[in-house]
């Protein structure tokens, strides 16, 4: 694997050890313990026809973990201590869509489909005794995704409705 592709290892293997292009090392003396993922975002749908549409948007995701581990820097530093990782994605979605129930306040669906994905930040913060050291590093290229689900929509006034998409 070429270092400099990647963020760090997300393992969750113990004694996992990331170097990236600079020399700053991370290694993890613990599992990950991962948080819940948050995502939301706006979205349009194109009616293909009275059942079928088709559906583009963008998507914020943040992505948690923390675990011990020994953050070591480009320079040598070393820091022992509880490590929160963050990632922040920008995506866009897109989705094929059919309406099973469709009514004037209500609408179910099953999608289908995938989005393209940017990490936009990628944070460790590292609790060390001497206090806290931050880290950040790009992630280079798209983060590509592909699902199923369905959904839930309640029209809040034309052309306007909360959903819920769990996929």
């Amino acid at each position: 694997n070429d270092a400099s592709q990647m963020p760090f290892s997300h393992s969750l293997v113990m004694g996992a050890k990331a170097v990236d292009a600079a020399g700053t090392v991370i290694s993890e003396n613990t599992e990950s313990a991962y948080g819940i993922p948050l995502s939301f975002g706006l979205g349009t749908r194109f009616y293909l026809s009275n059942r079928f549409s088709i559906g583009t948007g963008v998507t914020y995701s943040l992505l948690t973990r923390s675990f011990n581990g020994v953050y070591t820097s480009s320079s040598n530093e070393r820091t022992a201590g509880d490590i929160r990782h963050s990632i922040n994605y920008i995506g866009v979605p897109l989705n094929l869509y059919y309406d099973i129930l469709d009514t004037d306040v209500l609408q179910f669906y099953v999608f289908g489909g995938g989005a393209a994905e940017k990490a936009i930040s990628n944070k460790y913060v590292i609790k060390g005794e001497s206090g806290p050291v931050n880290y950040s590093t790009q992630v280079k290229g798209l983060q590509w995704s592909a699902g199923l689900g369905l959904g839930v929509q309640f029209r809040l006034a034309d052309h306007v409705g909360l959903y819920l998409d769990p996929s």
